[in-house]
């Protein structure tokens, strides 16, 4: 049943025409305000890392329907690389903000 949950409850299907990824360096200090309460910055020489994704997709539709009646969108996003805190200093696991 957990892996329902995982799923995106609709499929999608796309077909993706361009895509960058920039992955930029930044002072911890700088992106620690952004993160949610129970996430640390997963750093590397004392640097945080945040990514950018731009992607133009062409006929985005739930999969049931026919490409001809999917949208055009270019979309953006970002990723701030992060932990879990660690709990009676022993390490619980990775996730991504």
């Amino acid at each position: 049943m957990l892996h329902w949950l995982k799923r995106h409850p609709i499929p999608i299907s796309a077909f993706f025409r361009h895509s960058l990824v920039l992955t930029y360096a930044f002072p911890p200090k700088l992106l620690e305000p952004l993160l949610a309460p129970g996430l640390v910055l997963d750093t590397w020489h004392d640097h945080a890392f945040l990514a950018v994704a731009l992607v133009q997709t062409e006929h985005l539709r739930p999969s049931f329907l026919p490409r001809a009646m999917g949208r055009n969108f270019f979309l953006s996003g970002y990723r701030i690389f992060t932990r879990l805190s660690p709990l009676n200093g022993a390490q619980v696991g990775y996730g991504h903000g």
